[in-house]
């Protein structure tokens, strides 16, 4: 059974904390998450980024040891618990690796829409988020939509930023 430690680095150096670990015959561990990332017009590449930041899995020698001879190559620190290295079982360090280099859904930003009265929305974030209702009014920013409530259909203002269209 190995027994793995947690290495705080500098920022935006775990990948490059982890290939010196291993050139210098270490084992050493950088989860990492795979992003879509926007370059240019309208491109999109999948990049990988650290899925914990700052941090590096290392196993193989004495976690002091690694800090002391690495300092000035962007290790900062070994995660303690009372002083001590904590010590990370080899089992979860597998189950971080079976996780690591997954596709991680992003969210885009939605793009301005003008609404109309009449027109039927979705309010994403609230109660009646899986509902389509229509626009009774807007006034500026706001917005009164007729929702069920209490048994009923109820008038309620929100931003016309939280509507989405239907």
């Amino acid at each position: 059974m190995t027994a793995w430690f947690a290495l705080r680095t500098s920022p935006m150096k775990e990948f490059a904390v982890e290939a010196i670990l291993r050139r210098r015959g270490l084992s050493a561990f950088c989860p990492v998450e795979t992003k879509w990332k926007r370059t240019g017009r309208n491109r999109r590449v999948q990049r990988d980024y650290a899925l914990l930041p700052r941090y590096v899995f290392a196993a193989g020698a004495d976690p002091w040891d690694v800090v002391r001879a690495f300092a000035g190559r962007g290790v900062t620190g070994v995660v303690t618990v009372d002083g001590r290295p904590g010590l990370i079982r080899d089992e979860a360090v597998q189950k971080l690796a079976r996780m690591s280099g997954g596709l991680v859904p992003t969210s885009t930003a939605r793009v301005h829409r003008s609404f109309r009265v009449g027109d039927l929305v979705e309010l994403p974030g609230s109660a009646w988020a899986h509902l389509c209702v229509p626009i009774l009014s807007i006034k500026g920013e706001t917005a009164r939509v007729l929702v069920p409530m209490f048994g009923g259909k109820q008038e309620v203002e929100v931003s016309v930023s939280q509507l989405e269209a239907a």
